[in-house]
């Protein structure tokens, strides 16, 4: 008796292994998406792991691995355009190319990027996203009237959009940086009474102490530094509440209390700083027994 398979069963069999050869390239084609897709992610979020550790390096940014990483995130973002139009994920893929231009500090290509997003994707989920890096970007380019609107238009469609902690903050700061004081110091004003533990909330002290001090505030500007200098969870962010104290105490003519904190501060960044250095009154006291020798 015949072991093979009957003509239906072979029919089936040769049936299914053209449907798999037929499948093949677009199952392929999917694997080759997705991989493109979650590559670029990675590369992107590798950046910005990077980029905060190479902030306390002082890296140069041109040369930084973290901009590298964005570079090769952009690659795949426009591989992924280039090859997958119409995909489920080009929106995605779009944001994310703006997104690495904007971590290269490719501010004009992230603007384009971006600017083609909103025409092109108008119901994209990503939108409310896409609009904050918009005002990024405008922000960035020291274009404060362009980001303030985008923000402001932002807020009033969407009063609950994710970015709103940061979009009040750097409204805030472009109101600054536009040089409207008064703005600036109610709009800070009103971000710290608002989010009073933000991750955000040390730099806004900052910067509403330096608007303070522009308006020759003395009082109101040295008790944000001193705040911040004394209780910033950040290292770096209380050395700079301190120097900005010690600007305060200058401004006042306060030399001397300045001199003070300034040396302080040196010894606190280097504890040998002031090793095999001698004092002012040493040096005094040398320079006129010299001058009594030569008599």
């Amino acid at each position: 008796m015949s072991n093979s398979p009957s003509t239906p069963h072979r029919l089936l069999r040769v049936g299914l292994t053209l449907a798999v050869l037929c499948l093949a390239p677009a199952f392929l084609g999917g694997c080759a998406y997705f991989n493109t897709m979650y590559h670029a992610k990675k590369y992107y979020g590798d950046a910005q792991r990077e980029e905060k550790t190479e902030a306390t390096r002082g890296a140069v940014q041109g040369q930084s691995r973290s901009n590298a990483l964005y570079k090769q995130c952009v690659d795949k973002c426009q591989k992924m355009l280039e090859k997958h139009p119409g995909s489920k994920w080009e929106d995605d893929a779009r944001l994310l190319l703006a997104k690495a231009y904007y971590g290269r500090r490719d501010f004009l290509s992230a603007r384009l990027e971006l600017d083609a997003f909103l025409k092109l994707y108008p119901e994209s989920g990503l939108r409310d996203e896409a609009v904050y890096w918009r005002g990024r970007t405008a922000y960035a380019l020291e274009d404060y009237d362009d980001a303030i609107s985008v923000w402001r238009d932002l807020l009033e469609q969407n009063p609950k959009v994710k970015q709103r902690e940061e979009i009040e903050y750097y409204m805030a700061d472009a109101l600054w940086q536009s040089k409207r004081s008064d703005a600036a110091i109610l709009a800070y004003a009103e971000f710290l009474e608002e989010y009073p533990k933000s991750d955000l909330s040390w730099e806004a002290r900052l910067k509403l102490g330096e608007v303070q001090l522009a308006q020759r505030s003395f009082e109101e500007a040295e008790r944000l530094f001193e705040e911040t200098s004394m209780r910033s969870p950040d290292e770096t962010v209380r050395q700079r509440g301190l120097m900005s104290l010690g600007d305060c105490y200058e401004r006042q003519g306060r030399l001397e209390e300045a001199l003070e904190l300034y040396v302080n501060l040196e010894l606190q960044l280097d504890s040998q700083a002031f090793a095999g250095r001698i004092s002012a009154e040493e040096r005094r006291e040398r320079r006129e027994a010299e001058l009594a020798a030569l008599q």
